[in-house]
């Protein structure tokens, strides 16, 4: 009966589990979809078109998007572990931390609810910097740097423009979202910190300042890609 029951086993195990290229994808491109809504949100904000309010309908896009992300991890997992693989083995490699960004999101989400509610809406560099804030900013970097990481552990080494484009649109999610959270030191934002007339020497520093830091985020994202992959553009 033990060895019927592992036959048994092994047999669904052997069903196609959701994942792979395609996979990468999908996620790739609802991490489009979430990081959109996180700059849409704070366009709003830079803009300000929200009030004391946490249901705003910028808040609305970007927690749609969150659950759309969440409910493709969870109903991967789920179908995949009805087809015989363990919790474990359920999701794609490299998904896990994806799944844990799901509740930490979420947690987030609440105390950031709390937050609003008790001390009203930021302004200035505070929504930036909030505590609330900064853990959906981890949970949101959990959750979309899925498809890098489920590039980087993929066995092979010749890759196409096919097989790098989850791996172009995550990094450019992850730039966008560490270009986000220090836009109150990015030249493209604060222009007047290198344009305004006159010139003082707190602006002018400040601007350099930004200059660097940006180049240096730029960079280290450039860097970090270059470690295991190669443009396609050899003939």
């Amino acid at each position: 009966m033990a060895s019927t029951g592992i036959v048994k086993e092994q047999a669904r195990e052997q069903s196609t589990p959701i994942g792979g290229i395609g996979f990468d994808r999908l996620m790739a491109g609802l991490a489009v979809l979430f990081i959109s809504g996180n700059y849409l949100d704070g366009w709003a904000h830079y803009h300000g078109l929200v009030d004391t309010t946490f249901f705003t309908p910028w808040h609305a896009v970007l927690y749609s998007a969150y659950f759309v992300n969440a409910v493709v991890l969870v109903s991967v997992l789920l179908i995949n572990h009805a087809r015989g693989y363990s919790w474990l083995k359920a999701l794609p490699d490299g998904y896990g931390l994806s799944l844990l960004g799901v509740p930490l999101f979420l947690l987030a989400g609440g105390g950031d609810l709390i937050w609003h509610t008790l001390f009203g809406i930021e302004e200035g560099i505070d929504p930036l910097l909030s505590p609330t804030h900064l853990l959906l900013a981890l949970g949101g970097l959990l959750i979309v740097s899925g498809p890098l990481r489920a590039c980087w552990r993929r066995a092979t080494q010749k890759h196409s423009w096919s097989t790098l484009l989850p791996v172009v649109l995550t990094l450019g999610v992850l730039l966008g979202i560490f270009s986000f959270f220090t836009s109150f030191a990015h030249p493209a934002v604060e222009t007047d910190l290198l344009t305004s007339l006159p010139y003082t020497e707190e602006k002018g520093s400040w601007g350099a300042a930004s200059v660097l830091l940006q180049s240096a985020i730029l960079s280290g994202v450039v860097l970090f890609a270059l470690r295991r992959w190669h443009l396609p553009l050899e003939r």
